[in-house]
């Protein structure tokens, strides 16, 4: 299953607005929800199928061929990456910084990893989406990442940073002469992988106004996190259905939705995994309920609301079934 966290979308609407485009619209009709947008959903996962869709529709209406590597090039470390992007920005060498993207990839995109490659005086900095033949494209997803990985080291290694060349996986799109000029190096296209070739000796700069202290702190938070970022399709469809709830959905058509396919291709697969979407549904919502009612004073009623129990005694008769007692008796035993 192939995820990727909606703060890859950052800047998204202001670049539709740029080419007369209406962002609302065009994401509406693509199953990618508005609230990808919103800086407090940045944590949420996105479907990659979804957002390839949803570049490929842009670029139609756009007639720009290099919109996701657009976008890409315009992020910035800390609001992409989030903690991630911090943890690095404190690492002493750009070595040790672009170690931490590779180590902590999955917190960022779910279904594919990071490989820095080193030969001779160059290194190969590359995606790799794992599985990618089960997908209908990765093109945009590859141009993004690309962008976005030069936006990453100009900003580690200094504005005046060049790469040696950039290659992609995929065949070269058409009017793909713009992209040699925006990447600021040589592009080859149809190549073994997508990746940015640089100097080996760009590892050793030294990142300004780092703290090393301050990085082993917050990569300690960061490491627990890593728990929560698996490959395990169960864990990852749970915290789609979080995710869903926290939108105000709780149907299996959304979740379906996000992951870029028909409610019935889901239930079909979750019965594969020997579970399936009301199990995995009353689990996440017990989870939640259980959270709430420990760790803040959000009334019950709210709860059910937020858990998408049309009444109050619904939402109490579930939670009796769990727990053998009520949500009042629940909050006042803890």
């Amino acid at each position: 299953m192939h995820l990727v966290r909606a703060a890859t979308l950052s800047g998204f609407d202001q670049l539709m607005t740029s080419y007369g485009l209406d962002y609302q619209e065009l994401m509406s009709n693509t199953a990618v929800p508005s609230w990808a947008l919103e800086e407090e959903h940045a944590n949420n996962y996105l479907a990659l199928n979804c957002l390839e869709n949803l570049y490929a529709v842009a670029e139609k209406q756009s007639s720009e061929p290099a919109l996701a590597l657009i976008l890409g090039l315009k992020q910035e470390l800390p609001t992409l990456l989030g903690v991630l992007g911090f943890v690095m920005q404190q690492a002493k060498t750009v070595g040790e910084a672009l170690y931490e993207l590779e180590h902590y990839f999955s917190f960022q995109m779910q279904g594919a990893f990071i490989h820095l490659h080193m030969q001779d005086d160059y290194v190969a900095l590359g995606l790799v989406v794992k599985n990618a033949a089960q997908l209908d494209s990765i093109r945009y997803t590859s141009e993004f990442a690309m962008g976005a990985g030069i936006s990453i080291l100009e900003s580690l290694c200094g504005p005046k940073w060049r790469p040696l060349e950039i290659q992609f996986i995929h065949s070269a799109p058409k009017k793909y002469q713009k992209f040699s000029q925006l990447l600021k190096a040589p592009v080859f296209f149809e190549q073994a992988q997508s990746a940015i070739i640089f100097k080996a000796s760009d590892l050793a700069i030294e990142i300004a106004h780092a703290n090393p202290l301050l990085k082993t702190q917050v990569e300690m938070y960061l490491k627990q996190l890593e728990m929560q970022f698996t490959d395990d399709p169960i864990n990852q469809i749970e915290k789609l259905i979080e995710h869903a709830l926290s939108s105000g959905s709780c149907s299996a058509d959304k979740v379906a939705a996000f992951l870029g396919m028909h409610r019935r291709s889901l239930h079909r697969m979750l019965l594969r995994l020997d579970t399936s979407y009301t199990e995995l549904y009353e689990k996440v919502s017990k989870d939640i309920a259980y959270r709430m009612l420990k760790q803040s004073n959000i009334s019950i009623t709210v709860i059910a609301n937020m858990l998408c129990y049309s009444e109050l005694s619904a939402f109490s008769r579930a939670f009796r079934k769990w727990t053998g007692m009520s949500p009042q008796k629940f909050r006042a035993s803890v």
